[in-house]
């Protein structure tokens, strides 16, 4: 799902929202060093 073509349909509603770019992804730079792990559920390990 890209949310970039969603969340401005969802302000036009009314709401409020926050859209995070985890490294890696979006308009973010990867870390050069290949041990680091990126990926999504590595970077949201603290939200739940």
């Amino acid at each position: 799902m890209i949310w970039r073509n969603i969340a401005p349909r969802v302000v036009q509603q009314g709401f409020r929202t926050h859209v995070f770019d985890l490294l890696g992804f979006g308009l973010s730079e990867r870390p050069l060093d290949p041990q680091v792990d990126t990926s999504m559920s590595a970077q949201v390990g603290g939200f739940g």
